[in-house]
């Protein structure tokens, strides 16, 4: 019970923003009855992510580890969210036995599919491997409602990416450094600076003094341009945001229905994914970070522009509920930010059109 209770208090908020005073309130009892149990946050946060029993097999078939998947997430519902977000809140010995075991289902999964696709490339196969494990673990937004799927959906997508005709993908190429110097504006300079940061470490992990030391500003001057570190990461993500809109807007002033808009939208999305992997980051990681009513503001623009993409799809299917048009569309994007956030594949030639592929199929758009 109190694992459970923990597990929806750091998924809904975010790890640093739980006390341990809130996880006993969440389950009746005094704070000192959870230290009978556990001696810190930390340790039920740890407890929370490794006592899921996450298939490990390798001699299983690829719809045995997606029924295992799919259990994990139907019956414990916060799994995908701290497995994916809030794990880096521990220590890095855990966290690295976290990456192993995720690891481990990639592959496990790829190598059950590749018995029945043998006619891909291991490229290939990773690729799948890794959108199915996305769409398996969950896909429902912490931030907003109920983490009930519709299980026949989501079957119905893992088939669909699993049986996927992407074309193929060649080696990784290592990525270019940028010749420019960087920017004249101090204040362009610290946000350059912290997003990478941010991305890499978490907010909580890095001060404002980091920031500043990574483009030799220190002291006062730091505050002049941005006076609290929330500051940085609200600037950050709402950029981020107005990025997206305009290139909606953008799409809306271009497409000629709303089967073209949806395949436009689509192909800047993953352009701005794999382009941007620190923005995606940000955006999927640190918004329980903002104070609470400028987390509330993007909350709502984000679930307005999330909306846009679920209207053109129902228009282009009529005949489909909001909720499930809803669940196809963060289901494709969770799938982008997936291999996105994979550097030897969102590196790989081929990586944009395969995805390309996958959301079209995902999202039903033929």
């Amino acid at each position: 019970m109190i694992l459970a209770a923990a597990a929806e208090l750091f998924a809904r908020k975010g790890y640093p923003q739980v006390a341990m005073a809130d996880i006993a309130e969440a389950v009746g009892v005094q704070p000192s009855a959870l230290y009978r149990h556990f001696s810190n946050k930390e340790e039920i946060l740890q407890e929370a992510i490794l006592a899921v029993d996450v298939p490990e097999a390798s001699d299983e078939s690829f719809e045995k580890i997606i029924e295992r998947l799919s259990a994990i997430t139907r019956d414990n519902p916060w799994t995908g969210v701290l497995w994916q977000r809030e794990s880096r809140n521990l220590p890095l010995p855990v966290r690295a036995d976290v990456t192993v075991r995720g690891q481990l289902i990639a592959a496990n999964l790829g190598t059950a599919l590749s018995v029945t696709r043998r006619e891909l490339s291991d490229l290939q196969i990773e690729v799948l491997a890794w959108s199915t494990m996305a769409i398996a673990l969950g896909t429902f937004d912490p931030q907003d409602g109920d983490p009930a799927r519709d299980e026949r959906l989501v079957q119905e997508m893992l088939r669909t990416a699993a049986e996927a005709d992407i074309p193929a993908i060649g080696a990784s190429s290592p990525l270019g450094k940028s010749r420019v110097a960087g920017f004249q504006s101090r204040r362009e300079a610290l946000l350059a600076a912290a997003i990478p940061l941010f991305a890499e470490r978490g907010y909580a992990a890095v001060s404002l003094d980091d920031v500043g030391a990574a483009v030799g500003i220190a002291g006062p001057s730091i505050y002049t341009h941005f006076p609290r570190k929330s500051d940085l990461l609200s600037t950050a993500l709402h950029r981020a945001n107005e990025i997206l809109w305009m290139d909606m807007s953008r799409v809306m002033a271009l497409a000629e229905d709303e089967r073209d808009a949806l395949s436009r939208l689509l192909q800047s999305y993953i352009t701005f994914s794999l382009d941007s992997v620190d923005f995606i980051q940000l955006l999927r990681a640190e918004v329980p970070q903002l104070p609470d009513a400028e987390r509330a503001t993007y909350l709502q623009h984000q679930n307005q522009y999330i909306n846009e993409w679920v209207h053109l799809l129902r228009r282009v299917h009529p005949e489909a509920t909001m909720a499930a048009c809803e669940t196809r569309v963060r289901t494709t994007l969770h799938v982008i930010h997936a291999i996105a956030r994979r550097p030897h594949l969102r590196s790989c030639t081929g990586v944009h059109e395969s995805l390309k592929v996958l959301g079209c199929a995902l999202i039903d758009l033929h």
